[in-house]
């Protein structure tokens, strides 16, 4: 499950404004809901993730940054090292410390296609294979 939203933001310059997507909630794990799963899940965060990265490269122009998450300390190394997105800070909380994260318009053209060299190329599910 995937919660997301696309904002505005000021940019650089009178009535100039910079679109993005939040990632708000990422959930790919059944076993946060009590669930025991033998499956593979890594793919499924991954695909979530490359959905909302297609979202912002549809709405975002320019170099900007396209998309953003919010972490908590256990998932860090997944988002640096599988995602390969950029820490851009550390943001203390009531509950503790948080991790933003995000990706330029470069690396989420490579996280893209590294996915899809991955995984190969989604098809929407009512289109039939001959």
């Amino acid at each position: 499950m995937v919660n997301y939203g696309i904002f505005d933001r000021q940019a650089d310059g009178p009535n100039k404004l910079e679109t993005f997507v939040l990632i708000e909630n990422l959930e790919a794990n059944p076993r946060s809901r009590g669930k025991k799963m033998d499956r593979l899940l890594e793919p499924i965060g991954k695909w979530l993730i490359w959905y909302c990265v297609k979202i912002g490269l549809e709405k975002c122009s320019g170099n900007q940054t396209v998309l953003f998450l919010i972490s908590r300390p256990e998932s860090v190394g997944y988002y640096l090292d599988k995602i390969s997105m950029e820490l851009r800070d550390v943001i203390r909380l009531e509950e503790g410390e948080v991790y933003a994260f995000g990706l330029s318009r470069s690396l989420a053209l490579e996280y893209l296609q590294r996915q899809e060299r991955e995984w190969g190329t989604p098809r929407r599910a009512d289109e039939r294979s001959l």
